[in-house]
């Protein structure tokens, strides 16, 4: 006979009733890039006055920097994402869908089937394997601290981003223009082996 199982709720809650398996929550991690100062002036760094080959070495580390935190961007509006969906959702537990027939998800590929359980309550996903039962208000409550949080992590990422990419094309100009200068100075080409572009 068919199991009594959680709905196939796209994200982070299921039915109170559901399968002893663990559904994939939205977890934020902190970015070690995730400041949103100005990493140079923090630092008190002069350019002008660093050699071209530490100049090549900070810009390095700050595509890097800048890679991380593109990711962790992209981290967050997944996250966002989920927990949008999850919102939304919550609205289809209704009473009147008690004992409807649905697939269950095992993993993102395996299902079985199965039939709504109560809908009164949620298990919430609250993260690393822990479910934490709610009724709908407190359910949509949670959801909604969560978008704030997400929404907020992004726009102080975002800011970090924009002036990192400042800082990476500071960088860049005072590289290029100590380059011209030692390429006057030099026409023979010393500087050959140097790729502002190594990724182009």
């Amino acid at each position: 006979h068919s199991s009594r199982a959680p709905a196939a709720v796209p994200c982070t809650f299921v039915a109170r009733h559901r399968l002893d398996r663990p559904f994939t929550s939205a977890l934020l991690h902190r970015s070690p890039f995730y400041c949103t100062r100005d990493t140079m002036a923090d630092r008190s760094i002069d350019i002008s006055r660093m050699p071209l080959e530490q100049l090549g070495q900070l810009k390095k580390q700050m595509e890097q920097e800048l890679e991380a935190m593109q990711n962790h961007a992209q981290q967050l509006q997944a996250a966002l994402d989920r927990y949008t969906v999850s919102r939304t959702s919550l609205h289809t537990i209704t009473p009147e869908k008690e004992g409807t027939p649905l697939m269950v998800p095992l993993t993102g590929s395996m299902y079985i089937r199965g039939e709504l359980g109560a809908t009164s309550t949620v298990l919430v996903d609250i993260g690393t394997g822990y479910f934490v039962e709610k009724n709908h208000e407190q359910a949509g409550d949670f959801f909604d601290r969560k978008i704030r949080l997400v929404k907020e992590n992004m726009a102080q990422v975002a800011m970090g981003m924009s002036n990192k990419q400042k800082n990476l094309e500071t960088i860049t100009i005072v590289m290029q223009q100590r380059i011209s200068e030692a390429a006057q100075r030099e026409p023979s080409g010393g500087l050959r082996g140097l790729d502002l572009n190594p990724d182009a």
